[in-house]
């Protein structure tokens, strides 16, 4: 995976990060309706089925929504799912380098006037949980939809090879 460096609610998140953990990385925004809050919770659900059997994946998510998703914010909305998750963003520049090697695709859509909505737009992003190993590979991916058992069971089985 390339060099990559981005603001966490945890100091930086980078490749450092990821030595020595599994991780999973999931792309998103605070904004979201939907896909993202889903997505949170069903990590959590997974994270806590995994508890006992193994140790849980870190989780990291990454927000694609810079211009609205600050740090402070990320502090009050990633830790509601479970409080040791971690949550990044970066300028569209930062995050090329680790958006690009996982084939992360993100657009906002911010019309044709963004003066006019500058808080009311959406963002269409991929929507798939990344699991990195602790050599910082990715091992797996997993798309929507996804039940916790299954993946909790999937995750268990890829993090023991």
């Amino acid at each position: 995976m390339p060099e990559f460096q981005l603001p966490s609610t945890q100091g930086m998140f980078s490749n450092a990060t990821l030595r020595g953990h599994w991780t999973f990385v999931l792309f998103g925004y605070t904004h979201c309706p939907d896909v993202c809050p889903t997505s949170l919770a069903l990590l959590a659900d997974v994270t806590r089925q995994l508890q006992g059997k193994t140790t849980p994946p870190q989780v990291v998510f990454v927000s694609v929504d810079a211009p609205r998703d600050s740090i402070d914010l990320l502090r009050k909305y990633v830790p509601a799912f479970n409080p040791a998750f971690i949550g990044a963003t970066g300028s569209d520049a930062a995050m090329k380098p680790l958006t690009r090697d996982l084939g992360v695709y993100y657009v906002r859509n911010v019309g044709e006037d963004p003066a006019e909505n500058s808080n009311s737009y959406s963002v269409d992003h991929t929507s798939s949980f990344f699991l990195i190993a602790p050599d910082g590979s990715l091992r797996a991916v997993f798309q929507l939809p996804q039940e916790a058992g299954p993946m909790a069971r999937d995750t268990a089985v890829i993090m023991a090879r």
